[in-house]
């Protein structure tokens, strides 16, 4: 078992291993006497292929990462070799990316990689680095406040600072044992006040009171609220309750098995440009085959389509506690719908549920800042908020669409490259809903720009392109009030038992959700991306008034 920090060694290291066997005197390409297997958590072949049996004389050489030191136990290994690296992944707050980071592993991770040896048997442990090395390691891994998105942590922090001493976030975590770096504590303030969580002053406003009930990252809470709102909770839901780094599919480091994969998520997204999309799509096929045909039925609807099963029941199971949740304060009465549909919360909250461009423009609140626009056409990269040059992930069903305006969800730095990002879960953001749910808007001329660096060209028959500016930044204003009166309802409804004293004020509270949802659903269904529209196979109807990405000024 060969211990290695990431994917790209694993792949590297097993090329070269079965490429100079001759010079190693023996053939690691015969089957019958090895066996290579590559042990990573995206790549579940690996798993199949270690617990597979083998001919009698057959050794299994074993190229991982840490996911062996404690995930997987295997009983027969009798040599270890361990290089000392690991992957962390570490938080850019200036970027707002995150970067693997090639580290040396701790004192902990190396005593349990030393002990994936001899289980059974007697074993060799082979460290390549020297004992000063070791000693320098840390004790144990690095905090994940020390290196991850502070934005729940700093929530509820505000819970801790209450009838304390404490003045502020920053001083109440700067006293942990090990505190965060001071720029990463701001940006998440900063990020937390940008989605109307805190207010000016660091205190929770109702939203922010909301947020605290939703065991999710603030900002997919936030997701899960406006399922509530739009009445598309299912979707919305299944959304917030993904892991944002795994996805739903599986990775492989088989080429062919990797063009399934990318054919698999290209049919679940329907071709709408949305790589979320698909994976709402899978996930409820899946969910549906689950409930109707079994478990059985259902892993091999997976197996078929590259779905990771764990990662499907992760989703499922995080689901399902929200939804309690949910019932717990009041604001739904029930989980599945009885339908044959299994819809998260029921029809009453799912009436919109089919509608993707509501879908991906409300997806814009969970990810924002996250939008990546095209560079000059000569350009093959995108630009994102920090200017650094940016490309989309080869696994995602964008990597080679016409391009467009995209969120994403995360971004990271290449291995080549540590100035060059790779942005992962995409979804294509029509135009006029990264105005109403992007970020701030002013007028610039004839035209929009958006937090300061995103142009849009406005195209208008009839009435002047600088009316049109203005009236577009007056309908942001409305709907940013709109939402804020929802989230107040929301909150005041909260926690309310369901009593005949309370039917008017729900009657009312209800009554304001449904107006915002039908503006809201209005005025994108008058959205028109020419690049986005002109790829579909439906014909669109064109409206008077568009709006869309103009060039980037770079």
């Amino acid at each position: 078992m060969v211990f290695l920090p990431g994917m790209r060694h694993l792949l590297a290291a097993s090329d070269i291993f079965k490429r100079n066997g001759d010079l190693l005197g023996s053939q690691f390409l015969d089957r019958d006497r090895y066996r290579v297997v590559l042990l990573h958590a995206t790549m579940p072949e690996g798993l199949k292929e270690l617990f597979a049996p083998v001919p009698a004389g057959c050794r299994r050489i074993i190229f991982t990462t840490d996911v062996a030191e404690t995930s997987i136990t295997v009983p027969d290994v009798t040599f270890v070799v361990d290089s000392g690296k690991v992957h962390q992944k570490m938080y850019d707050p200036l970027s707002r990316s995150s970067r693997l980071a090639c580290c040396w592993a701790s004192q902990s991770s190396a005593a349990q990689r030393a002990g994936r040896a001899g289980r059974v048997q007697k074993g060799n442990y082979i460290a390549l680095y020297t004992k000063e090395m070791q000693d320098s390691f840390r004790v144990t891994k690095y905090p994940a406040m020390m290196r991850e998105n502070l934005q729940a942590t700093s929530l509820r922090a505000t819970q801790a600072i209450a009838g304390t001493a404490y003045t502020s976030i920053q001083s109440l975590l700067q006293e942990s044992i090990e505190p965060p770096e001071g720029a990463m504590v701001d940006e998440s303030i900063k990020s937390l006040q940008r989605m109307s969580a805190l207010d000016e002053q660091e205190e929770l406003t109702p939203l922010g009171n909301m947020l605290l009930d939703i065991p999710l990252d603030p900002s997919y809470a936030k997701l899960i609220w406006l399922g509530v709102i739009f009445r598309c909770l299912d979707p919305l839901l299944i959304i917030g309750a993904m892991d944002n780094e795994q996805g739903l599919f599986h990775m492989s480091s088989d080429v062919a098995q990797r063009k399934e994969a990318l054919d698999s998520r290209l049919k679940f997204s329907n071709n709408s440009w949305s790589d979320y999309i698909g994976m709402v799509n899978a996930f409820k096929e899946m969910r549906r085959i689950r409930y109707q045909k079994g478990r059985g039925a259902a892993v091999s609807f997976a197996y078929a389509n590259h779905i990771n099963t764990t990662a499907f029941q992760q989703m499922l199971d995080v689901s399902k506690q929200i939804v309690r949740t949910l019932g717990n304060t009041g604001i739904i009465r029930g989980g599945y719908s009885s339908s044959s549909d299994f819809q998260f919360g029921g029809p009453g909250l799912n009436v919109n549920s089919g509608r993707v461009s509501l879908i991906k423009a409300l997806l814009l609140q969970a990810v924002h800042p996250n939008i990546a626009a095209p560079r000059a056409p000569a350009k093959s990269s995108y630009r994102t908020e920090d200017a650094a040059p940016t490309h989309i992930s080869k696994m995602s069903v964008n990597a080679r669409r016409p391009k467009a305006l995209f969120a994403f969800g995360s971004k990271r730095s290449t291995a080549s490259d540590p100035n060059t990002f790779m942005i992962h879960q995409t979804s294509h953001v029509p135009p006029l809903a990264a105005c109403l749910f992007g970020g701030h808007i002013q007028a610039k001329g004839d035209n929009i720009r958006m937090d300061s660096w995103v142009d849009f060209d406005i195209h208008t028959e009839g009435s002047g392109n600088t009316s049109a500016g203005r009236l577009l930044i007056e309908l942001r204003k409305a709907v940013d009030e709109s939402l804020s009166l929802a989230f107040d309802a929301l909150s005041t409804r909260k926690n309310k038992a369901f009593t005949e004293d309370d039917r008017e004020s729900r009657l009312a509270c209800d009554t304001l959700l449904r107006d915002v949802s039908e503006l809201v659903i209005e005025v994108i269904n008058r959205d028109i991306d020419p690049v986005y529209r002109d790829s579909q196979r439906e014909a669109y109807t064109t409206e008077p008034e568009s709006i869309y990405p103009g060039r980037n000024r770079t």
